[in-house]
């Protein structure tokens, strides 16, 4: 996530994440129809796609994740207001300190929890 954020860079890069439960099995990448450089729009095409792979693979749609080039590795109010499915896990991978940071969350009705990431 951290090489296709930075390949975005200054938009915010976005895609889905594959797995079982909440372990990570693997990354699919969209693309960002959002015109600015301050959010982010999964291409529905793509979303639909990448689902039906997961399930090929025998992977469930378990995260959203997109990235914060210029900002802090939690979601945003606007993150916030447009996290509707409260099933998701939202990663958000910070490209701030210049090595990358990442942070992963479940958000519901307004609140945000922050889960711990392991890498491994």
């Amino acid at each position: 996530m951290y090489e296709l954020a930075c390949a975005e860079t200054p938009q915010e890069a976005c895609g889905m994440i594959g797995g079982l439960g909440t372990k990570a099995v693997k990354v699919y990448p969209t693309r960002n129809l959002s015109v600015d450089n301050i959010t982010y729009e999964v291409d529905p095409v793509e979303a639909f796609d990448n689902i039906k792979k997961m399930r090929d693979e025998g992977n469930e749609f378990i995260a959203s994740w997109h990235s914060h080039p210029q900002n802090a590795a939690f979601p945003s109010i606007i993150d916030v207001t447009r996290a509707t499915d409260d099933t998701l896990i939202y990663v958000i991978v910070s490209l701030l300190q210049g090595e990358g940071t990442i942070g992963a969350f479940r958000i519901k009705d307004g609140w945000v929890k922050e889960l711990d990431v392991i890498i491994g």
